[in-house]
């Protein structure tokens, strides 16, 4: 049986979040900086509570998930503060260079780009579910055990993950192709 623990269930609201605000059209950089503000808070928020609280607290449920097998073996898994952290710099970043393109006009991919924001803030989340991930892909629990529910789970937030890292090579590229085409204006005038 797999329990999630709530700091993963609160950061796999904020790809919702950022899916929600980019159907209502709203501004590309205030998507992006929403959802870093929002890792940024779950972070602060686990870093005062592994300041607060035992190390062994964080090894069972609700602040680890959790991972019975059907032979009764127990594995947990907890987010990291600085995997939370990190991913919230890169949203922060990528707002910022999304605010200083919009000032100098140099912009094509808007629609694009807000769309980005909600597969990006899938990063962190979706650390917790790879730790359970690479311990059947190296071979040390059986994949033909595992019930259906944790091999939908697990290739769920694999394919998440594969998606993050998507969403942030194209962020990239749109990045990298709107700042040649502000130069090639720019040499044009």
């Amino acid at each position: 049986m797999l329990l999630p623990s709530l700091p993963f269930l609160a950061c796999l609201a904020v790809p919702l979040l950022g899916a929600y605000m980019a159907q209502r059209e709203a501004p590309v950089a205030r998507i992006f900086l929403t959802l870093a503000s929002c890792l940024g808070l779950i972070g602060a928020l686990l870093s005062i509570a592994e300041a607060l609280l035992s190390p062994s607290v964080f090894q069972s449920w609700p602040l680890a998930t959790t991972l019975t097998r059907p032979e009764g073996t127990v594995a947990s898994a907890r987010l990291l503060t600085t995997v939370l952290l990190f991913n919230a710099a890169v949203l922060a970043l990528c707002g910022v260079l999304f605010w200083f393109q919009t000032l100098l006009r140099s912009t094509p991919y808007t629609a694009f780009t807000r769309w980005l924001a909600a597969p990006l803030a899938c990063g962190a989340a979706t650390t917790v579910p790879m730790g359970f991930a690479l311990t059947y892909f190296m071979g040390f629990y059986d994949w033909a055990s595992a019930r259906p529910s944790d091999k939908a789970f697990i290739i769920a937030t694999s394919t998440g993950f594969t998606l993050a890292g998507f969403a942030l090579a194209a962020f990239i590229l749109q990045f990298a192709a709107s700042a040649l085409r502000a130069l090639t204006h720019q040499r044009k005038a």
